[in-house]
């Protein structure tokens, strides 16, 4: 039975997982095309956009399975490829999520290792580039020997970056986008959306730091210097440190970004326009369908009318044995009514018998005179 059932949610659980990636490659395509168009749109807005699009990409997985849409053409795959596509995706699923813990176990070792030199941060020499460190209690870690490379100011460049992403909750958000790219390892949108992210909050950082000091020329400098210590230094725990290419040529460029009263309009209409891409995938029909072939409908069929045969052929049995019961007791109702009679009969000729023996033997006075 739990083999039947598997069966039957197999087909439709490939056909969802295609039919979202097809929508969320559809609207990821959307988001990054609308933000080439509102280029100078905000760092921390194109997060939200960013944000909002893999949040609609996953909602769409879960609509998929309460509203399984209608398709164009069938696939008929005998039930041995859906067992092999689920077990292949839990085994890999469950590795990727079991590197995320010893990632997560290694960097609870690294943060052990490092040497205080503050309230919130630590020096560490297995590190290349700064890095926040921690989830509950997030620590800042500095690469032993930077601090060598970089003035005092530059130093505090450094921090403030860091901080930057304790405050938008970085260390939180990141441990989620691990698990979401260990759970859809196989969604091109979910890794392309994660890959944005990450570049996106890199650069909101980076805004955070200029809105602060008004110095980018100098704060690209102290990136510079952080590139070309990342580069000469071995990195033995793997720590994302951005497009650094990309963040000094934006500095450099120095381009404003929208005011608020053009940047919040913008915003909305991008989200505005990525709910109704969505609203509209929701509905659209899927291309491809998958069902179990044939014969192992056939089967199946055939499995579930020989189940209901016998359990029909054991009612029947167990309905004609509850007859010959009642016909038994039936009969032996009427044994025993007809015992009865008979006894009844015998009774009243015994009675009959004793009167008329009563009778012979009373005094009779007219036989007498």
């Amino acid at each position: 039975m739990l083999f039947d059932r598997f069966d039957e949610l197999a087909p439709v659980a490939v056909q969802v997982l295609v039919q979202s990636v097809l929508q969320g490659v559809a609207l990821t395509v959307l988001a990054g095309g609308m933000l080439r168009v509102f280029r100078r749109l905000s760092a921390t807005a194109r997060c939200t956009v960013w944000g909002f699009t893999l949040t609609l990409v996953i909602g769409l997985t879960g609509w998929n399975w309460f509203r399984p849409p209608a398709s164009y053409s069938t696939w008929q795959l005998d039930s041995r490829w859906y067992v092999a596509l689920a077990c292949g995706w839990g085994a890999i699923a469950a590795t990727r999520l079991g590197g995320l813990l010893r990632s997560y176990g290694a960097t609870r070792r690294l943060v052990r290792g490092a040497s205080a030199a503050g309230p919130k941060f630590a020096i560490s020499s297995e590190l290349a580039v700064p890095a926040v460190a921690g989830i509950v209690r997030p620590v800042i870690l500095i690469p032993q020997g930077l601090a060598g490379r970089l003035s005092g100011q530059e130093m505090e460049h450094v921090l403030m970056h860091e901080n930057a992403h304790i405050r938008r909750g970085d260390h939180w958000v990141n441990p989620a986008l691990e698990v979401l790219c260990g759970a859809f390892f196989f969604h091109p949108a979910v890794w392309w959306i994660v890959r944005e992210l990450r570049t996106e909050r890199e650069l909101a950082c980076d805004d955070a730091v200029i809105q602060a000091i008004g110095e980018p020329v100098a704060y690209a400098d102290c990136l510079a210097k952080l590139l070309e210590f990342s580069a000469c230094a071995p990195s033995l725990a793997p720590v994302a440190s951005g497009n650094t290419f990309r963040r000094v040529e934006r500095l450099v460029e120095n381009r404003p970004p929208f005011d608020r009263r053009t940047g919040y309009p913008a915003l909305a209409a991008l989200l505005a326009a990525l709910l109704l891409g969505a609203m509209c995938g929701s509905r659209a029909p899927a291309l491809i369908r998958f069902r179990l072939a044939p014969d192992r409908r056939a089967q199946q069929a055939a499995a579930v009318l020989a189940r209901a045969l016998e359990k029909e052929r054991q009612a029947d049995q167990r309905m004609r044995a509850a007859n010959e019961q009642w016909q038994a007791v039936v009969l032996a109702r009427q044994e025993a009514q007809q015992r009865l009679a008979a006894a009844d009969r015998r009774l009243r000729t015994a009675r009959e018998k004793l009167r008329l023996a009563e009778l012979r033997n009373s005094p009779d006075p007219l036989k007498k005179s």
